[in-house]
């Protein structure tokens, strides 16, 4: 019990310091930008526009760290119960496009899609999940998987009574003392970060625990390519052969 106790004392103190690290900086930045904005500092319509829209994104990153934290805490309290509805594997896909595509951009990143164009399948699932994992995915290969192409594969193909989404990208892979790590809460792999901004380590570990929610399950493809390979898998509702 004791040992229990600790382990979990010990999990919720790196949950406070990793959140608390992630949002002294946007904070910092928002209550200074702000105050000159107030007092009057500045007055150039451009360099105001800039202020402006340097809170904008400021705001935006402390959004996401609160997003991902209720999440990671109702996924803690069994709490996240996924709202599933029929779809066609199409119209998922077709639907990732754009919230895909919106990221990638504020990232620096083009897209590679390679969808499968398949018309009969179709899954059970929820799609706002799925899009959670997925931009997840997304922002976990700007942060790591991008340093010597902005190029990032999106990659699907059904096989049994699975959909597969792949996430591929032409980085420097995942290092082999880093493959056992890199799907528990709070790990940050050694990569460089978006605009300063370095996350909380729990995009992987949220997106497990949501695609297993999902009946499917989320992994790192081995691989002797260059490049890391994180893979979705969702079950088929339906599949024609």
């Amino acid at each position: 019990v004791l040992q229990f106790s600790l382990k979990i004392s010990d999990r919720r103190a790196r949950f406070v310091a990793t959140v608390t690290h992630e949002l002294r900086t946007p904070i910092t930045t928002f209550r200074m930008y702000s105050q000159m904005l107030a007092d009057g500092m500045v007055s150039e319509g451009e360099k105001r526009q800039s202020y402006l829209q340097t809170l904008k994104e400021e705001s935006e990153r402390i959004a996401r760290v609160l997003e991902s934290v209720l999440l990671y805490s109702r996924l803690e309290e069994g709490r996240a119960a996924a709202r599933l509805e029929t779809t066609g594997v199409v119209e998922l896909l077709d639907g990732l496009l754009v919230p895909m595509g919106r990221q990638a951009s504020a990232n620096g990143l083009t897209l590679d899609v390679k969808f499968h164009s398949g018309q009969r399948e179709s899954v059970t699932t929820d799609r706002q999940v799925v899009e959670q994992i997925m931009l997840n995915l997304l922002e976990n290969a700007a942060k790591y998987g991008t340093r010597e192409d902005s190029c990032v594969e999106l990659v699907s193909t059904i096989s049994g009574n699975s959909l597969f989404i792949d996430v591929v990208d032409h980085g420097p892979g995942v290092a082999a003392s880093e493959r056992r790590k890199i799907f528990k809460e709070f790990h940050r792999g050694l990569g460089r970060e978006v605009d300063g901004f370095s996350g909380l380590g729990l995009g992987l570990a949220l997106g497990r625990e949501l695609a297993r929610g999902l009946g499917g399950d989320l992994t790192l493809v081995d691989s002797n390519e260059i490049g890391a390979c994180f893979r979705l898998r969702l079950p088929l509702a339906f599949h024609s052969d």
